[in-house]
């Protein structure tokens, strides 16, 4: 897929449209319902802090609904087991149920009992859905598939778990936070999340007050409130949030330095 230049040619739109530095996207690109971007990319916005320099962003799809400032966590995972009945190196049944025909494309499936995890190319609508997980290589002049091909066929009845890397939904107090949404995003829809820098994050202080510069946890409803309400939530481990403003009221948007990048 194409990548859009006004998305990652390092410069946020709203700066570039005369708007304002926060959100750094207009909701063009932070709503839509079909991918702008390959969905996964990362990039740094670059320049001088008044143009966005020194904050990250990623390219990912909503698998719940989004608002602006709201922390977000990875998609939940769908598991089964496979049907070996029919299946090949390339294409293999299964007794998931997948709700489109390639809607699982782009996502990531894992075979336990031959521990191999493969990028899913196409799947099939409904129950007892087939995926495929490599094609004919075209520049191959026998139509052999490409490299993809599993070693060997799954065994009938073993568990495979299919995970959603660049999928979000709305974090909470027991996941681990790996973005901030930019503004309100249908669920289904594309859109851009923060991974680091300085980022508008939906605070209540009224749960635990934020402290400048000592780091925040999340909350429910993919808020973050001050650390003090989970001194050792083990979820924060890989990102970080800290907030640069002290904030004891109810819910509103407060700046955070974020780090999301190892999580």
């Amino acid at each position: 897929m194409m990548q859009i230049p006004e998305i990652l040619n390092y410069l946020g739109t709203g700066v570039k449209n005369q708007g304002p530095l926060f959100p750094l996207y207009d909701s063009t690109y932070i709503n839509s319902s079909t991918p702008l971007a390959e969905v996964g990319t990362i990039w740094w916005t670059k320049g001088a802090p008044g143009d966005a320099g020194g904050n990250a962003f990623q390219y990912v799809k909503a698998t719940a609904a989004l608002a602006r400032g709201q922390v977000t966590a990875l998609a939940a995972a769908t598991t089964g087991t496979v049907t070996s009945a029919g299946s090949t190196t390339s294409v293999i049944n299964t007794n998931v149920t997948t709700t489109a025909v390639n809607s699982e494309v782009g996502n990531f499936i894992y075979f336990a009992d031959i521990a191999a995890t493969r990028l899913i190319r196409a799947n099939t609508s409904g129950a007892n859905a087939s995926f495929t997980v490599e094609t004919a290589d075209p520049n191959l002049a026998t139509g052999a598939a490409g490299p993809n091909v599993l070693a060997s066929v799954p065994g009938n009845g073993s568990a495979l778990t299919i995970s959603r890397p660049y999928s979000r939904l709305v974090c909470t107090a027991t996941l681990q936070p790996n973005g901030v949404a930019l503004g309100t995003v249908t669920s289904g829809n594309y859109t851009i999340v923060q991974i680091a820098g300085i980022a508008e994050c939906l605070a209540v202080g009224s749960v635990t007050a934020t402290v400048f510069g000592v780091p925040a946890v999340t909350g429910a409803g993919g808020t973050v409130v001050g650390s003090a309400a989970a001194a050792a939530n083990l979820y924060q481990n890989g990102g970080a949030i800290i907030p640069l403003h002290a904030w004891a009221g109810a819910s509103q948007l407060v700046p955070c330095l974020v780090n999301f990048i190892g999580a």
